[in-house]
């Protein structure tokens, strides 16, 4: 089956305009000033063209990202304490349209994409972080849907990111949250890479509904260490369910031994497995 495009490029067309106290202030920064510059287009698979204008007059590297992987640890506010960070790639080359990997963490895991993103790839995505507290309740709100969207256009608005390549990823904790939020909001991402996690039963129940949104949507269940017999069972249902429903499905089980960072290079490889099967 072929992987379907979104309806009318959900990201492509969807940028928010400065808000009135950012239009009032100068231009700081060559980052402000694209991010300016991105607001007055429309940005779509005509974003070829749009890249050689903006490589004409140097403005298509805002971060001067060309070089070593790195991690900008206060990319933006996060919805509790913990601020987003942002991982950009090795080489970062603007031409180029990178899958962006949305990494939703607990508290615990807000400050760990310096070690998460170089075992998945140092080149081959960016990578966001978005901590979660705790205290946000057992199932995604309309302010946390709203903040991953921003988050997302916010990225976009500064690196070439293709709109069709976009994944949520989650461990553990963070895995829950992202199989609710895709199961949610399918037309958003392309799939998800969900490793442990319990699986939200609300969600399974929308999967069903969402039969029509979910077909060619992948996704990678995966389960770690901490899993519990109990755990692995929901995961392998889950998974039956999600394929049911029209998904692409691959399932792993991770033991000890082989560590995060053989699962995180498994992640890549699926990753990578589905852009070439697209291409």
């Amino acid at each position: 089956m072929t992987t379907p495009r979104f309806p009318q490029d959900f990201w492509a067309r969807r940028r928010p305009a400065p808000n009135d106290e950012e239009m009032l202030q100068p231009v700081e920064s060559r980052l402000r000033a694209i991010a300016g510059f991105y607001d007055g287009h429309l940005f779509f698979d005509a974003e070829t063209q749009l890249f050689r204008e903006l490589e004409a007059e140097d403005r298509i590297d805002p971060l001067h990202a060309d070089g070593p992987w790195r991690v900008v640890s206060h990319w933006a506010p996060g919805l509790g304490e913990n601020p987003q960070s942002l991982f950009i790639p090795e080489h970062y080359t603007p031409k180029y349209a990178y899958p962006l990997m949305v990494w939703l963490t607990d508290d615990e895991r807000s400050s760990d994409l310096a070690e998460l993103m170089p075992d998945v790839s140092t080149r081959n995505f960016f990578g966001l972080a978005c901590p979660i507290p705790r205290s946000a309740g057992s199932a995604p709100s309309a302010e946390l849907l709203e903040h991953v969207k921003q988050s997302v256009l916010d990225v976009r608005r500064r690196f070439h990111i293709h709109s069709e390549r976009i994944y949520l990823a989650g461990i553990d904790a963070g895995a829950s949250w992202a199989l609710d939020v895709v199961l949610r909001k399918p037309e958003w991402f392309g799939g998800a890479v969900v490793l442990g996690g319990r699986v939200p039963s609300t969600s399974m129940k929308d999967a069903i509904q969402q039969f029509g949104n979910l077909q060619g949507k992948r996704v990678l269940l995966g389960s770690t260490p901490k899993c519990d017999a109990a755990n692995s069972s929901e995961l392998k249902a889950a998974g039956q369910l999600l394929h049911s429903a029209g998904m692409h499905v691959e399932t792993h089980e991770f033991d000890a031994a082989q560590g995060e960072a053989r699962m995180l290079s498994q992640v890549n490889r699926w990753l990578m497995d589905g852009i070439c099967a697209m291409a």
